[in-house]
Formats: C-alpha cells, structure tokens, sequence
C-alpha cells in the first residue's frame, strides 16, 4: 500500500472516529440536558384519574348520619385550577331529614365550593319523614355551596306531588326553600283527590 493511500486511510479512520465521539458527545449532553422546549409526552394532565369508579363517605364525628355515594365512568383532578371533572355520575346523599339522589352526563367541581351538572340532569329530593318527592329537570345547573344556591339558565322543570312547574330559567335559595322560574312559566296543578273507588 502506498505511502499516500496510508495516510489518506489514516484521516479517514481519524475522521471517522471523530464523528462517532462527537456524535456521543452531543447524544449524552442531550439525555443530560434535555431541549426545554420538547414536550414530555409522559407527562399527566391531571393530578389524579380514575375510571369506572365507586367512591363512598364513612360517617365522621360531626355528621354521623350523613353519607355520599358518587360513582362515576371516569373522574379527574387537576391540582393547580382545583377543579374535577366527572363524567356519567350518580350520587346519593343521605341525612337524616332528606335523601338526594343526583344524575348526569358531566359534573365539574371548582375549589370544593360550586359544581356544575350539565347533560340530562335530575335531582330528586326525598323528605324522609313525608316520604314526598320533589324532581328537578334539566339540562344544565350550577349549585354554590357557600351560598347553598341553584342557578339554571336553561329549561328547567320541578314536579312534586300535586304540582308541576317549569320556566326557561331557575334560580332557588336552599336555606329559605325559595324558586324562581322566570322566561316562559308554565303551572300545572294536581289536585289531591279523595275520591274512593
């Protein structure tokens, strides 16, 4: 072999072996200092998910008697807005002087203090001592739990025993038991009739 075919195989070798530790070089710098701008793909975007999910309160010291049941087909929590969302849910709340069992398609939940209900909402109300139902319908409600209020801005209905009302709107105070329905109000009553056959 040639001097000059030597030393042309040299470099190419020497080159050679430069790319490949280059190429490493910048290969370990990446994986130690990862670009900030590449999304992490494994990154979560709740603090917490759980699906298909059962979830029970056990009586505690300062409510005894009460106690939720809440499932859901999948609910999520996102630590930084405090807010969750449930899809599909189903809860029963007991007390002693009421029972309310709530339904829907989505329930989003804001810093522990309001929920949002939307997607065939109902809510039904059962006085424990009369055994008289009241059932709330609609498409979309919001209750605030500091102010203890419903607000709907769609139909809403409300059907007891000798009575129906619906309205284009809602708003009810659930410490003075007060409903407004205002927007296209309609009545119907039911008499109680005590007629024997």
């Amino acid at each position: 072999m040639s001097k000059y075919k030597r030393s042309f195989l040299f470099i190419a070798i020497l080159i050679a072996i430069f790319l490949v530790l280059k190429t490493n070089q910048n290969t370990i710098y990446t994986l130690l200092n990862p670009i900030k701008e590449q999304p992490n793909l494994n990154q979560l975007s709740s603090s917490w998910q759980f699906f298909n999910a059962t979830i029970w309160q056990i009586p505690d010291k300062t409510q005894p008697k009460q106690q939720t049941y809440f499932t859901s087909d999948k609910t999520s929590f996102d630590n930084k807005t405090q807010t969750s969302q449930s899809d599909s849910v189903f809860i029963i709340q007991t007390k002693p002087e009421r029972t309310i069992i709530i339904s829907g398609g989505k329930a989003i939940t804001k810093n522990k203090e309001s929920i949002n209900l939307y997607n065939n909402v109902q809510i039904e109300t059962i006085d424990n001592n009369t055994n008289e139902i009241k059932l709330l319908k609609t498409e979309q409600i919001a209750y605030n739990d500091k102010q203890k209020t419903l607000n709907s801005e769609v139909l809403t209905s409300l059907q007891q025993k000798d009575f129906s009302i619906t309205g284009d709107s809602l708003s009810a105070d659930l410490v003075t038991g007060n409903y407004k329905f205002k927007g296209n109000v309609k009545t119907v009553l039911t008499p109680y009739n005590n007629d024997k056959e």
